[in-house]
């Protein structure tokens, strides 16, 4: 069941971008490979995305997403930061019994999508996933950035929802996922992100953070009657908005 909700999410995301103009919005896809030392080989697959339409706004994702930088100094930033404190003798040359020679494989995803944007509100999603050689298992994260255009910030969840009761919250989890005592804190509010779909909302705890790896992405429907009770004015106005873009 989680997979399915999760190609849920997905699937509702690809359809609130379709139903944006792209031709108000500027991408750039990079995808190559870099090798370190002869040994070390890193794909890197990153996409970016910007508005066109105003350059104040642009201006403004460019301070709040993209740590100031445009999307070349950003990639650099990101390949650097990938890479870190990367060394030669960490990848000493190996060769298989044939002779043919072993090269240690890293990849990094990361993906920033404009998925909604008014005159008051923009929302991206960054999706990220990332693999280290040697490394039991990659790791992927997902998160939705809404920035209040008059207040000029990203606004966190507490601008967003009210806390939820933790037995309301479990009770929802346990209803999709077999999940039964595995929490990994007390606390299961806040999520890591909200997001706002087609008339839904949903709560998302990326791996790690309330459950081990192997239940991966959590996310939740918030059925009508709990979204409107907890949802704060500002969400709601969110809310209102998507439901009539569509």
């Amino acid at each position: 069941m989680k997979y399915i909700n999760l190609i849920f999410l997905f699937l509702f995301g690809a359809i609130l971008n379709s139903c944006i103009n792209t031709e108000k919005i500027v991408r750039m896809d990079y995808n190559y490979e870099k090798t370190l030392f002869g040994t070390y080989q890193i794909e890197f697959d990153v996409t970016m995305e910007n508005i066109n339409y105003s350059d104040e706004i642009a201006n403004l994702i460019i301070t709040l997403v993209y740590n100031g930088k445009n999307f070349e100094e950003y990639l650099e930033y990101i390949e650097n930061e990938f890479i870190g404190g990367a060394r030669e003798d960490l990848y000493p040359q190996i060769y298989y019994d044939d002779g043919t020679e072993y090269f240690y494989s890293s990849y990094l995803s990361k993906k920033y999508t404009i998925e909604f944007y008014s005159d008051l509100f923009i929302i991206i999603k960054y999706f990220s996933y990332f693999y280290y050689s040697g490394a039991a298992h990659g790791n992927y994260l997902l998160k939705y950035y809404i920035i209040d255009l008059t207040e000029k910030r990203i606004l966190n969840i507490n601008d967003l929802i009210n806390k939820i009761p933790d037995d309301i919250l479990k009770e929802l989890i346990e209803s999709d996922y077999d999940i039964f005592g595995e929490y990994l804190r007390e606390n299961i509010f806040p999520p890591d992100t909200l997001y706002f779909g087609n008339n839904s909302i949903e709560l998302i705890w990326n791996t790690y953070q309330i459950t081990p790896y192997s239940n991966g992405i959590i996310s939740i429907e918030l059925p009508d009657l709990i979204n409107q009770q907890y949802l704060t004015e500002k969400g709601k106005e969110i809310k209102a908005l998507l439901n009539n873009k569509k």
